[in-house]
């Protein structure tokens, strides 16, 4: 079995470059770009979760707006809307299903960004 080094000469020779002149390069700092790389990745999956985080904080912060009554009636007529749609199929049971999954959506949040926008609640205020 060959020596360690006499193994490093063969293949060296066939790569073209030594071990110690690529130990040499790294030192030098061919490893740069690809740190560099790197970090700019990781910076950007951190600003990713960042927003994320954002997003979730402003979506949680959304307040409820519809009584019990508003988001069970809402939920109910999503889920026949949704059932009907996909009972239909095609374009127009597609818009159905799309419709009631907003009306789901409306009911099971307890939130209506129409209703928000013109300032109503339908929500039952606790009094002291």
């Amino acid at each position: 079995m060959p020596e360690d080094s006499q193994l490093a000469e063969e293949v060296s020779d066939t790569a073209g470059t030594s071990f110690a002149n690529q130990e040499e390069q790294w030192e030098a700092g061919p490893h740069e770009p690809a740190t560099r790389h790197f970090q700019e990745r990781t910076a950007m999956i951190h600003d990713i979760e960042e927003h994320a985080a954002r997003a979730a904080c402003s979506r949680a912060a959304c307040k409820v707006n519809l009584g019990e009554t508003e988001r069970t009636l809402s939920t109910l007529a999503g889920a026949m809307l949704i059932a009907g749609g996909i009972l239909r199929g095609r374009l127009v049971g597609a818009a159905s299903a799309l419709v009631g999954g907003c009306l789901v959506y409306r009911g099971v949040t307890g939130h209506c960004s129409v209703y928000e926008a013109l300032g109503i609640s339908t929500a039952e205020t606790l009094r002291s």
